[in-house]
């Protein structure tokens, strides 16, 4: 699932695929020559993927990392258990997700800092909507619902605002409503109705990776994160 169209677990950086994919096949030589692609593009500042800053495994604690992802996906195991083996055994937790890191030019598990962990988690079971700031705004709204479970759409200012968005043509991308309303109206007063706030874990790119939170459970998730010295940015009008 890769691509402009982005959908949950979406395009996170340029990838070597097509003909070059073809030539090489999956053979330990396409991999070499994909980590060298790669780590040029990310040198010269042409792919969007984010290594971040690193933490030292011993200084994460893996009772609050989890506390934190249970406060914003829920009871995940598969997310836990990812987290625990970031947490605990950062060489395998490298060899494990290794093609995915090497997509963000990350070479070394000592290298994934909390939130390319955190989000990279809850891209996997699929409670976060990763999209560049160029995707659609309408399919952006589709991934967020999905995230509530269905109850945005049960209101009718989801519809109102899917369609606002889809009349404005090229300029129908989701960065373009979340931080002003000069082109049209931004998503915060439909779904902070719904009972959730939206928010971003910050990985200092261009996209966004969204979470929704639930409005009685903001204080508990920005105390958590800032424990973790997380920083999640809440949206809002």
């Amino acid at each position: 699932m890769r691509g402009t169209r982005m959908p949950l677990s979406s395009l996170r950086c340029v990838k070597v695929t097509g003909a070059l994919g073809v030539l090489f096949s999956k053979s330990e030589r396409f991999k070499m020559f994909r980590k060298i692609f790669t780590s040029l593009l990310v040198l010269l500042g042409l792919s969007s993927c984010k290594t971040s800053t690193p933490v030292k495994a011993q200084e994460v604690d893996l009772v609050d990392l989890s506390s934190l992802a249970v406060g914003i996906a829920g009871d995940e195991p598969a997310l836990i258990e990812r987290l625990s083996l970031f947490v605990n055994d950062r060489r395998g937790y490298f060899q494990k997700y290794e093609d995915d890191l090497h997509e963000r030019g990350i070479e070394s598990g000592e290298d994934v800092s909390i939130e390319i962990a955190l989000i990279d988690g809850l891209i996997e079971v699929e409670k976060i909507a990763y999209v560049d700031h160029a995707y659609e705004a309408d399919q952006s709204l589709i991934l967020l619902d999905r995230l509530s479970n269905s109850k945005l759409s049960q209101n009718e200012c989801f519809s109102q605002l899917q369609d606002a968005y889809k009349k404005k043509g090229e300029y129908n991308a989701i960065g373009n409503f979340m931080h002003d309303e000069k082109i049209g109206p931004m998503p915060y007063a439909c779904i902070e109705a719904n009972g959730f706030y939206l928010a971003s874990i910050d990985e200092s790119s261009d996209s966004y990776p969204l979470i929704l939170v639930k409005k009685d459970g903001r204080v508990d998730i920005e105390a958590k994160a800032k424990s973790l010295g997380v920083n999640i940015k809440f949206f809002g009008r």
